[in-house]
């Protein structure tokens, strides 16, 4: 079991990476034992100089780092990642944000996409973020692709079961919250 928090740098400025470095602080602080960083606002020339400021509480806690992607660039990850691995701020993963797929032919497209991104990072785990379809698992089995998140479904599913969550009404069967749970 592992907690991730996630920290999205909205821009180059100093004050947004300022901001994105204090909330990779909050977490950290927070006990987590992973930390993302979305950069796919900043420019390709600008992201691992970001990722280095904003990683550094992870770095220094010994957190697990994950980067995420920018879609469409998955084969321009791979001097990002080198680069990052040269100053000392290789992450351990890598991360493909994906919408869920409309279809078997979309699923199959998502696949190529992070087919793509195995091939250029090899060596670094590839997790899949976003809502997933039967399709889309059904086409990721076997492929090298190292995880894939359910885009919050699981976590919407169990807040339904938490006693002091609001919730439906009970379901007529007498099944209390932690019968359901």
């Amino acid at each position: 079991i592992f907690l991730v928090g996630e920290v999205a740098v909205m821009g180059r400025r100093e004050a947004e990476v300022e901001a994105a470095f204090k909330a990779a602080w909050r977490l950290a602080d927070a006990g987590l034992t992973h930390l993302t960083v979305d950069l796919t606002a900043i420019p390709a020339e600008g992201r691992a100089e970001v990722l280095q400021r904003v990683a550094a509480p992870a770095l220094e806690r010994g957190l697990g780092l994950d980067c995420v992607v920018s879609p469409g660039q998955e084969a321009a990850a791979r001097p990002l990642f080198a680069e990052l691995a040269r100053q000392g701020v290789a992450p351990d993963m890598a991360s493909l944000q994906c919408e869920a797929p409309e279809g078997p032919a979309e699923a199959r497209a998502q696949v190529k996409d992070l087919l793509t991104l195995c091939a250029s990072l090899a060596g670094t785990p590839v997790l899949r973020r976003g809502p997933v379809t039967p399709e889309l698992l059904a086409s990721l089995k076997g492929s090298p692709v190292a995880g894939c998140e359910d885009g919050g479904a699981a976590a919407a599913a169990a807040v339904l079961v938490i006693p002091y969550a609001p919730r439906p009404p009970d379901d007529g069967r007498g099944a209390g919250a932690l019968e359901r749970a």
